[in-house]
């Protein structure tokens, strides 16, 4: 808002574009906070149920063992021979990926949470033995299995309604963002990004032609500067498309 204001009085009656653009953006990025606010996060619900389950996942150190690929599908062919009762755990990662020793490890919540993982696994009730995934973790996919775990001490009832809260506001926190990255997932389908292959190498080539020059001491190249500055316009010029959406 200062920053506003200062603009404001500095350009008077006469906006920059840069100053416009500038303001345009802040608005822009308000809107959005205001419609996640309104529309995606205050309408998030967490019933009591739910909350205890979490609550009680929260508090076990697990120990897993694991097998993780940047695919999915095999992962999910391991688990279905698992379920199908075909193969054993490890005979299905023995006969499927030939591997002889399992690795494990051990999770928490608060050490690996993530939507993806909090929805596959902390909200539910855990048996021992149970396999989980396959589930985005690390930039990979993975599956598990629960081999153990270990409850922390008791606790005092003002410290448990402290950790209720605060896990009552992460829980939150992770249900929105799920629930906004499916709302513009929503916006976005059907929707493509169509490169102008011409146009495109060409953008290109004017970045290589600037790389040769770059100095060690500012090793840096920006969008913005290739966009505007009038060296890049060697092969581009202002009505060249360079995608269409």
């Amino acid at each position: 808002m200062i920053a506003e204001k200062l603009i404001a009085l500095e350009s008077k009656s006469n906006i920059s574009d840069m100053n416009y653009q500038l303001l345009q953006g802040r608005k822009e990025q308000k809107m959005r906070e205001v419609l996640y606010n309104r529309d995606i996060y205050n309408r998030v619900k967490i019933d009591s149920l739910e909350l205890n389950i979490a609550y009680g996942n929260s508090r076990k150190d697990f120990t897993i063992s694991y097998i993780t690929l940047p695919e999915k599908q095999i992962l999910t062919e391991i688990k279905k021979s698992v379920e199908d009762s075909i193969y054993t755990f490890e005979e299905a990662v023995k006969s499927i990926l030939n591997i002889d020793k399992i690795p494990t490890r051990q999770i928490n919540y608060n050490e690996l949470t993530s939507e993806d993982i909090y929805q596959e696994f902390f909200s539910k009730n855990i048996q021992i033995g149970q396999i989980f995934g396959p589930v985005f973790m690390g930039g990979y996919f993975s599956i598990f299995r629960v081999d153990d775990w270990v409850e922390r001490r008791s606790i005092s009832p003002i410290q448990r309604s402290q950790e209720i809260s605060s896990l009552k506001l992460s829980v939150k926190k992770m249900k929105a963002h799920t629930h906004y990255r499916r709302y513009i997932n929503s916006l976005m389908q059907g929707k493509t990004l169509e490169l102008h292959a011409e146009n495109f190498e060409k953008l290109v080539m004017n970045i290589q032609t600037d790389l040769k020059t770059l100095s060690l001491e500012n090793p840096e190249i920006k969008i913005r500067d290739v966009l505007y500055h009038n060296k890049y316009s060697i092969y581009l010029s202002k009505d060249d498309i360079l995608c269409t959406i």
